[in-house]
C-alpha cells in the first residue's frame, strides 16, 4: 500500500507544480502602457548618396521599432517628421525634397505603404496608421525614405509622433502638427527625436 501512495501522489504533485509555475509565470510578464512605450521604442536613421543609382542627391532612411506591445489598445495615427526651427527653414525643406515614402512591415512583409508627403509650418512628414488588422499590428515597426535634390538643407530633426486615440487630423503648410493634433482634439500622443548631422 506504501507504494500505491507514491504513484498516486507523484502525479497530483507534478500538475500542481506545473499550475503553480504557469500562474506565476503569466502574473510575472511585463505590460507596457502607450506613455511607456516611448522608453522602448527605437529609432533611427541613416543617409545614402543616391549617385550609386545614377540619381543625384541624397536620401534619408528613417527606421523604428516598439521594443513592447502596449496593452491598452491600438488605434490612431503615427508619422514620421523632418522637424525644422521654423517656417522659413521648413520652405527651404520642401523646396529641396523631391519625395518620400513610408512601409510598414512584419517580418519581411509589407503591411502597408505610401508616398503621400505632407507639409507642415515646421517640415515635412508621412502619415501611417497604428491598428490591428486580424493578427498583424500595423505601425510597430517600418521605414521611411524621403529624397533630396541637394545637400544644401536646413537643420532638421527627425521626429515619431505616436497617438492611440481614433480622430483625424488635418494638416496645412501653415499649422504645426502640435496645433493640428490639439485642433483634432487628439491628447493621446508622445514624440521621440533625434536630431538629423550632415551626410
Amino acid at each position: 500500500m506504501q507504494g500505491n501512495k507514491i504513484v498516486l501522489f507523484l502525479p497530483v504533485a507534478v500538475m500542481a507544480g506545473l499550475f503553480i509555475a504557469g500562474y506565476f509565470a503569466l502574473s510575472g510578464n511585463e505590460t507596457y502602457s502607450h506613455e511607456e512605450l516611448e522608453e522602448t521604442a527605437e529609432l533611427d536613421y541613416y543617409w545614402t548618396d543616391r549617385e550609386e543609382d545614377s540619381s543625384n542627391g541624397y536620401e534619408l532612411t528613417v527606421s523604428w521599432r516598439w521594443g513592447e506591445y502596449p496593452e491598452d489598445g491600438i488605434a490612431g495615427d503615427d508619422f514620421i517628421e523632418l522637424q525644422t526651427e521654423d517656417q522659413a527653414a521648413a520652405e527651404k525643406l520642401q523646396k529641396t525634397m523631391e519625395d518620400g515614402s513610408v512601409q510598414l512591415t512584419s517580418g519581411d512583409e509589407v503591411t502597408f505603404a505610401t508616398d503621400e508627403v505632407e507639409a507642415t509650418a515646421e517640415g515635412v512628414l508621412l502619415r501611417f496608421p497604428n491598428e490591428m488588422q486580424q493578427e498583424l499590428v500595423l505601425g510597430a515597426q517600418g521605414e521611411a525614405e524621403f529624397r533630396f535634390a541637394e545637400e544644401d538643407l536646413p537643420d532638421f530633426a527627425v521626429r515619431y509622433i505616436h497617438t492611440w486615440q481614433d480622430g483625424s487630423v488635418d494638416l496645412s503648410s501653415t499649422t504645426t502638427l502640435e496645433q493640428a493634433l490639439e485642433d483634432s482634439a487628439i491628447t493621446q500622443w508622445w514624440s521621440k527625436a533625434v536630431s538629423v548631422t550632415e551626410f
